[in-house]
């Protein structure tokens, strides 16, 4: 798998931790009881982030501020972001995730699984 999807599916599943344990301590503080921290996430996050290209972060960012899954699953050749077939060829020859692609209709990062 490349290393860059490797980080960025890394960076998608701490960005969606971090925004879960921020919205359970909205309802836990609400319950009086002490609220979880995510700053050990949010550690975790910036030393991913170091790990990546400066302009795929960037990208990221921009997918993210748009609204939606910046790094979404590809089956059956369907890009699961905007659920638009992509061409055959595409499909099949990046299955083993060797290089980082993005759909050619709504930009998102794509991933296949194994």
């Amino acid at each position: 798998m490349d290393k860059q999807l490797d980080l960025l599916i890394t960076l998608h599943d701490v960005d969606l931790m971090i925004q879960e344990v921020e919205q359970a301590a909205d309802e836990v503080a609400s319950l009086g009881f002490k609220a979880p921290s995510a700053d050990d996430l949010k550690a975790t996050r910036d030393a991913v982030v170091s790990q990546l290209e400066p302009s795929i972060v960037a990208r990221y960012d921009q997918l993210v501020s748009r609204g939606g899954r910046p790094v979404v699953l590809v089956s059956h050749g369907t890009c699961h972001g905007c659920f638009t077939a992509l061409p055959t060829g595409r499909a099949a020859a990046n299955s083993a995730n060797a290089e980082l692609l993005s759909c050619e209709n709504c930009g998102r990062y794509l991933y296949w699984l194994r």
